[in-house]
């Protein structure tokens, strides 16, 4: 059994030849995507669901002791906190709708962007936990974590479904989210959120502040024969946004694909 987005690429002969089982786009809706993911994180560790994939079903773990571990709480306060953007007509599904009307380098799928969305989502818990994890005796008190997680969640929206577009699409993005939430304002300040906050800052697990992304270029001193090199890479302010988000997406085991200009010199 195979399953296809479509069969713009089938011949004839395979179409005649096969049996068909057909699913109209509608049958699996955003909200289904939403309610589904909110669901398993808020019910079950990552690190279960991440071995349990990796298990056959009859021999997938089952904690039956009816203890809550502490990092499932933190997971869920965290869900709790963001789930209110989930609702219908709510903000993922108004960004969700300003991003099917912008280019794309990439055609636009709503699975696409909603699971992309969720990797990013799980990365956000991740370093809390992780940052829980180094610091035993004094971890994030839950008013940080609230704001670490919804600051996240506007990066992680802009990233997600607009990923594969231009900068200045990220940047409309943004503005969209900004002015958005200045109408809906839940649990966000006006000056939490500086204009131009999609391409230019990031989150710190720690401050849960905005931080100017240029602020992590490290300072490079380059040789003078080394200025011809191919092999020297001097980060930027891309380089570095660029590897937190590739990080991200690689830590939750996705597939990744990077697109963009060619570059015939390119080795």
């Amino acid at each position: 059994m195979f399953e296809v987005k479509s069969l713009k690429h089938a011949t004839l002969a395979t179409v005649s030849r096969c049996g068909m089982v057909w699913f109209n786009k509608d049958a699996v809706t955003p909200d289904m995507f939403y309610e589904n993911y909110l669901k398993t994180t808020h019910d079950v560790a990552l690190d279960a669901i991440a071995d349990n994939m990796l298990m056959d079903a009859p021999t997938r773990k089952q904690d039956n002791s009816g203890e809550v571990p502490d990092n499932l709480i933190t997971q869920r306060s965290i869900i709790d906190v963001l789930s209110v953007y989930f609702q219908p007509d709510g903000l993922v599904t108004c960004a969700l709708e300003f991003a099917a009307g912008v280019d794309h380098i990439m055609e636009f799928t709503v699975a696409r962007a909603v699971s992309t969305l969720f990797s990013l989502i799980n990365k956000t818990i991740r370093n809390v936990l992780d940052y829980n994890a180094r610091h035993n005796d004094s971890p994030l008190p839950m008013d940080k974590v609230r704001t670490y997680s919804q600051k996240r969640l506007l990066v992680a929206i802009v990233w997600a479904f607009t990923g594969d577009s231009k900068l200045d699409t990220r940047a409309r993005m943004g503005n969209f989210l900004r002015d958005y939430l200045g109408l809906d304002c839940r649990g966000y300040e006006p000056s939490e959120w500086p204009r131009g906050f999609a391409n230019r800052y990031d989150v710190p697990v720690a401050s849960g502040d905005w931080e100017p992304w240029k602020n992590a270029v490290p300072v490079v001193d380059i040789d003078t024969h080394q200025v011809t090199s191919s092999e020297v890479v001097i980060p930027t302010l891309d380089t570095v946004r660029h590897e937190d988000v590739l990080y991200s997406w690689l830590s939750e085991h996705k597939p990744l694909m990077l697109c963009g200009p060619l570059d015939l010199e390119r080795p």
